[in-house]
């Protein structure tokens, strides 16, 4: 047995040989003129029978003469008729008769390279360093000289993208390549389709990019096509825009100006020139329909296309949001009658009480949002209904979700309910929880911010002793379930009250409370804004109008938008409100930003950035400034159906 030395040191060690055999192997690997297959691999596989034919690497690829001919090197290769060989390409094809050929050994024939129907190679048939097969026939194609064929099988490949615009589907933003850039914010990939509409085919997984019509886009598609004689003919499909275009999905250019070429067949080339409006994003993952987060890039900043539960709902329906965009609104309570409509916090559910007037009960119906679906969820009948007004209309009484989402507050009606609560139960359905009774009616209730209180105002009371009217401000705690009166305040101060204080809407913000109602007085001071400083009950603003407009829907509007600061609408004319803002920090001044004509509701978007202000004329949206002033962005969209209620997701 040889010693230790013998094994591993001299130059006939074991070892060492071994050594040495894979060292030439692994720089035979590092060789790029070289197919990456070991010597034992090479021999399994060269002339190894695949039907009736061979099949062959080449260990070696020439450098490309002027001609783009190379000579490849096989061992032991032996021509048989439809045998393959595969190489590392040194030069692209040349799109000529005369050249691009090859030769085995450099001994016997060149063949000539063509592709399966025996025509000339396209420029980009491959690059250089792709792997190429062919197979080899002694027979000859469109050849001066009549050389044999060597018939183009794989490679890299002439097909292109037909669509040009970058797209980047992920959660990090992306370095912008061009004003055509589509960002999806989204990790998952999965299959594109463009369409005005989502269909069931195809079906599967997939991102729709939405157009408001297919109609406004511009296509121009340039192909080949055989005639049944074998035949090649140009075709073009063309269909011109009918609206202003904004966004290229294949670049222009191309050898003929008419697009961007990426394919050829049969010396054709495959034109594409696709141009649309911007899109929206959608998605349909198993069978929920979905918007997505999605950008584009404008040269400077990143624009949202779309917004995943960002809406614009009314009583009837709801509209999707891009910030202060408005599209594709749709119904999804065909109900006309009056009502009021709230929407919770996370995004999920939709609240509408509705009825036929003071003399019949009133119903709540609860939609959840399911994607980009609205469903009805619950419906719960035989609440009483909200009073009258001093005109016989009525009465339009505010509703509101609790801000955990889990329950929603209705003012008591006209027959002595102060208010009821609706909770979310636990197999995801909605149920009357309490009808909390008292003598008096209400028809104003509210959250706290935090939820955990519960505050009502009276419509009115008649004190016998001083022929005078008061309110009952109270208080109740709410934890969980269990409900308990806090504290009660009667209220005389005749600058609040007015004569009847009846309709309306109330919201608390920090320590205040806001009030907004239509007073119904027989002394015609009819619209009324109030702040009740909650600790104390004692007033700290209050202004009124002498003109009570149309049907009231001024008392609905009031909405916080932070920082201690609120908009409503107060009545100015019989067809006008002026819209106002009111700074607690300025408790006795409220500042004017804009005036409507045929008011019917008003909210604002949860950053607080935009307002939007309902009208029969149609939808005004505003942008709200940094110095609290507002700008209208929009003419009125008349497409939105005018109801007397707005919420914003």
């Amino acid at each position: 047995m040889p010693d230790i030395t013998t094994l591993f040191e001299g130059t006939d060690g074991v070892s060492r040989t071994l050594f040495n055999q894979k060292l030439s192997d692994v720089n035979a690997h590092g060789n790029d003129a070289t197919m990456h297959v070991t010597a034992a691999e090479r021999a399994a596989w060269n002339g190894k029978a695949n039907g009736n034919n061979a099949v062959w690497v080449a260990t070696e690829v020439g450098a490309p003469d002027n001609n783009n001919s190379c000579v490849l090197t096989i061992p032991n290769f032996i021509f048989t008729e439809g045998c393959q060989i595969t190489y590392k390409a040194t030069a692209k094809p040349k799109s000529s008769t005369q050249y691009n050929c090859i030769k085995i050994n450099n001994t016997g024939d060149w063949y000539a390279l063509r592709n399966p129907v025996g025509e000339v190679l396209d420029d980009d048939a491959w690059e250089v360093g792709a792997n190429v097969t062919v197979t080899l026939s002694s027979k000859s194609f469109n050849h001066p000289q009549n050389w044999p064929t060597a018939f183009f099988k794989g490679g890299s490949g002439s097909i292109k993208e037909m669509f040009t615009f970058p797209l980047s589907i992920q959660t990090a933003e992306p370095t912008p390549l061009d004003t055509n850039h589509i960002w999806i914010q989204n990790a998952t990939k999965r299959r594109i389709v463009f369409d005005d509409a989502i269909r069931s085919s195809p079906p599967g997984d997939s991102y729709w990019f939405i157009q408001d019509n297919m109609d406004n886009s511009l296509v121009y598609l340039q192909s080949p096509i055989k005639t049944t004689d074998n035949i090649t003919l140009n075709s073009i499909l063309r269909k011109g825009n009918r609206d202003t275009i904004t966004w290229r999905l294949s670049e222009r250019g191309g050898t003929n100006g008419n697009g961007h070429v990426f394919a050829k067949k049969n010396g054709v080339d495959y034109y594409s020139d696709i141009d649309s409006k911007w899109p929206r994003i959608m998605s349909r993952v198993d069978s929920v329909i979905d918007v997505e987060n999605a950008k584009r890039w404008d040269g400077s900043a990143w624009q949202w296309l779309s917004q995943k539960g960002h809406y614009l709902i009314s009583k009837n329906g709801a509209a999707n949001r891009v910030d202060g965009s408005i599209s594709n609104y749709r119904g999804f309570d065909s109900t006309t009658s009056v009502g009021q409509v709230a929407v919770s916090s996370n995004g999920l559910w939709v609240a509408r009480i509705s009825g036929a007037g003071p003399s019949s009960t009133d119903t709540l119906t609860i939609y959840k949002r399911e994607g980009d679906a609205f469903s009805l969820n619950s419906t719960i009948t035989g609440i009483d209904p909200a009073p009258a007004d001093n005109t016989g209309n009525y009465g339009k009484r505010c509703i509101q979700f609790s801000p955990d989402s889990q329950s929603i507050l209705i003012p008591g009606g006209s027959k002595g309910a102060l208010f009821y609560l609706i909770k979310l139960q636990a197999n995801g359905t909605w149920s009357l929880l309490t009808r909390y009774a008292k003598h008096t009616q209400c028809v104003k209730a509210c959250f706290n911010e935090t939820g955990s209180q519960i505050i009502t105002l009276s419509s009115w009371v008649y004190d016998p002793d001083d022929g005078d009217v008061s309110r009952h401000l109270e208080v109740y705690s709410k934890s969980g379930d269990t409900i308990s009166l806090l504290s009660s305040t009667v209220i005389k101060d005749s600058a609040l009250i007015k004569d009847y204080f009846s309709i309306g809407k109330m919201i608390t913000v920090g320590d205040y409370i806001y009030i907004n109602t239509n007073a119904m007085s027989a002394s015609n001071d009819n619209s009324v804004f109030s702040v009740i400083k909650s600790s104390d009950k004692t007033r700290a603003y209050f202004l009124s109008s002498s003109t009570q407009t149309n049907d009231s829907y001024e008392a609905q509007a009031l909405v916080s938008i932070g920082n201690g600061r609120v908009i409503y609408a107060l009545g100015q004319s019989t067809s006008q409100v002026v819209i106002k803002m009111h700074n607690i920090a300025q408790p006795n001044q409220s500042t004017t930003l804009t005036y409507c004509n045929n008011f019917r509701a008003l909210t604002v978007s949860p950053d607080y950035k935009y307002l939007f202000v309902l009208s029969t004329d149609g939808l005004l949206v505003y942008s709200i400034n940094s110095d609290y002033t507002v700008t209208q962005i929009t003419p009125a969209l008349i497409t939105f159906t005018a109801s007397g209620s707005l919420a914003c997701w």
